[in-house]
C-alpha cells in the first residue's frame, strides 16, 4: 500500500508538468500544413485547459484519498497499544483510502486515458 501511495505522489507532479508542456506547445494539423509558427498561449490559459481535463481532475481527487491513507497510517503507527481501537480505526481508514484510490484509477482515470490513446492511435495509424 505504501508503494501505491509513493507512486501516486511521485507520478502526479510529473503528469501535471507533461500536460502543461503539451498544452503550451500543441499545434493543430492546419497549422502544421500551413507551416506557420504556432501561436503562443498564456500560462493561465494552458493551466485552465489542463485543470478542466477529466484525468487531471481525477489526479486532484486522488489527493484526498492519499491524505486519507496518510491519516490512517499515522493513526495506526502512533497508537500506543497494539490491538486498541485507534489501531483498528487507523487500519480501517488506511484501507478505505486505498480502496477509494484504486477504484478511482480503475473506473475513471485508466479508461479515459486508454480511450484517448486508442483514439490517437487510430488517427496516427496509416490508412490501408
Amino acid at each position: 500500500m505504501k508503494v501505491a501511495t509513493f507512486s501516486v505522489v511521485l507520478v502526479s507532479p510529473v503528469a501535471l508538468l507533461l500536460l502543461l508542456v503539451r498544452g503550451a506547445v500543441s499545434v493543430s494539423d492546419t497549422q502544421l500544413q500551413e507551416e506557420k509558427a504556432p501561436a503562443r498561449r498564456s500560462i493561465a490559459a494552458v493551466a485552465r485547459e489542463v485543470m478542466c481535463d477529466p484525468v487531471m481532475i481525477g489526479f486532484l481527487v486522488s489527493g484526498a484519498f492519499v491524505l486519507l491513507m496518510l491519516v490512517g497510517s499515522l493513526l495506526k503507527e502512533f497508537s500506543h497499544v497494539k490491538g486498541s481501537h485507534k489501531d483498528r480505526i487507523g487500519t480501517l481508514i488506511l484501507n478505505l483510502g486505498f480502496l477509494g484510490l484504486n477504484a478511482l484509477y480503475f473506473f475513471f482515470i485508466h479508461p479515459i486515458a486508454a480511450l484517448r490513446v486508442w483514439r490517437l492511435w487510430r488517427q496516427i495509424r496509416p490508412r490501408q
